[in-house]
């Protein structure tokens, strides 16, 4: 698990070093970015873009959990383990975002 503590400017070099070898990433999102790329949060198409160029791209997904603030239960981020587990297990992603709580 990396928790970003700033945004801008981005910390991709220190991003692609923390992530190095694993093979999904899930960010996970408390913000909307309405009319994004990936119809999600706004901070995964940054987090895509700094892991673009690392020698061996994982793949990532964004969730949507704990918008408002709410507290994501543990349950929530085992849905979410899966979700990766599967993602490696197919070679690609699902979707580009998840709506975790809405979804099956």
């Amino acid at each position: 698990m990396a928790r970003l503590m700033w945004i801008r400017p981005f910390p991709s070099d220190d991003l692609r070093a923390a992530l190095r070898g694993v093979k999904a990433v899930g960010v996970v999102e408390t913000n909307l970015g309405l009319g994004g790329s990936t119809y999600g949060g706004i901070l995964a198409p940054d987090v895509t873009t700094a892991l673009y160029h690392a020698e061996n791209r994982p793949l990532v997904t964004s969730f949507m959990a704990g918008l408002g603030g709410e507290t994501v239960p543990a349950a929530e981020f085992e849905w979410m383990a899966g979700k990766l587990a599967q993602a490696i297990e197919r070679g690609a992603v699902e979707k580009p975002a998840h709506w975790v709580g809405f979804e099956d």
